[in-house]
């Protein structure tokens, strides 16, 4: 009744709300015929199934004909099954971004599938949490081809994505611009598998692989190829991988010759000095973050060598290392001569000569912010 009396309103949220079947479709069925609404979130509510309009029922409900589509979260309603109740037809065609985060989709899979491919304005779609493992990539891919060819940012994240039918998985997304596979237990040989298929992704961006640990050179090398060989790729995410030295080594050297890669996010692995020894710059990187490594003094001062022949690094990130005081003041004194370093976050707080970092920092004497 809100949504009908009042067209002005873009943004409806009504989480937590305990709304069941049949008051989800009464929802829907009034935001179809609302040309305002930009978003709708339903997040953790009791309904069990979602079933979209056909094109009949979207006429009689006023479909949106010059509406620029919505975004609909149905995030954490853990039994829900997205179907179009057999009417073969339109579905829920005006949406753009959908979020089914905890949603066990998995249980109605061919449902979900078939329902993607009635919303051709769809361009972000979130499905982490939800148990979807290779299989069930192999059966999109054989069956529903074209379920996801419009989605330029997919999240799936926190999947058990494991080893298998990886390389298939780029061939769903032909439009794909940013890609989530946070920890998916992917692994070394399903990283490689999956830098195989998605040099075929012509238009990916930003990825993030970060939590699937790879304890074998095969995940590294399968990184580096990724850098190497795809042209577009700009901001790449493996933290909390379980790379070592020699991991490192083989992700630095190819980032020095990297065509786009912008932003590197090493935080939280194996890595320590020996790993920047044949290293001679961070090529075209403007962020880079190497927290929570093993990096001492030595590594410090290498570094800071690095950064002062990377002309474009702009953040700086190294909190969490093996260093101490001695090893930040030549770093920082090192990184001043950076012409374009904007940001560095480091443990100065706690080192023995924090006071007399943080009174050069007071009098200016750092040409970048600290953090």
């Amino acid at each position: 009744a809100m949504l009908k009396s009042n067209p002005f309103i873009e943004c409806v949220h009504l989480d937590d709300n305990y709304i069941g079947d049949y008051g989800v479709m009464a929802i829907l069925q009034a935001a179809m015929g609302h040309n305002r609404l930009k978003e709708l979130a339903l997040e953790k509510n009791s309904f069990t199934r979602l079933t979209m309009m056909s094109r009949e029922q979207q006429g009689q409900n006023g479909a949106m004909s010059g509406h620029r589509g919505f975004a609909l979260s149905l995030q954490r309603n853990c039994n829900l099954v997205i179907g179009d109740g057999g009417v073969k037809g339109v579905f829920l065609k005006e949406i753009c971004r959908l979020a089914v985060m905890k949603c066990s989709i998995c249980s109605g899979w061919e449902e979900f599938l078939m329902a993607l491919v009635g919303m051709p304005r769809l361009r972000w779609l979130d499905m982490s949490s939800n148990g979807i493992s290779g299989e069930h990539v192999r059966g999109a891919v054989d069956f529903f081809p074209d379920a996801f060819k419009g989605v330029e940012y997919l999240d799936l994240s926190r999947n058990v994505l494991g080893m298998t039918h990886l390389d298939a998985l780029p061939k769903l997304l032909p439009a794909i611009v940013a890609l989530k596979l946070q920890g998916s237990s992917i692994g070394g040989q399903g990283l490689k598998k999956l830098a195989d298929g998605l040099k075929y992704c012509r238009e990916l961006k930003r990825l993030d692989l970060s939590r699937n640990p790879s304890n074998s050179t095969d995940g590294a090398f399968a990184v580096a190829d990724l850098i190497q060989t795809h042209s577009t790729l700009e901001v790449l995410d493996v933290s909390f991988c379980h790379f070592n030295d020699k991991s490192g080594a083989t992700i630095f050297e190819a980032v020095e010759s990297a065509a786009r890669l912008t932003e590197l996010n090493l935080a939280h692995n194996s890595l320590s000095d020996s790993c920047l020894e044949k290293v001679s710059s961070f090529g075209k990187l403007k962020s880079l973050n190497l927290s929570a490594n093993k990096f001492t003094n030595t590594g410090l001062s290498s570094l800071g060598n690095k950064v002062i022949r990377s002309l474009d690094l702009n953040s700086l990130e190294i909190i969490s290392n093996c260093y101490c005081h001695i090893g930040l003041t030549v770093l920082l004194l090192l990184c001043r001569k950076a012409a374009n370093l904007l940001y560095i976050t480091v443990d100065y707080s706690t080192s023995g000569d924090n006071g007399a970092i943080q009174q050069k920092i007071d009098r200016g004497f750092y040409p970048f912010e600290i953090k």
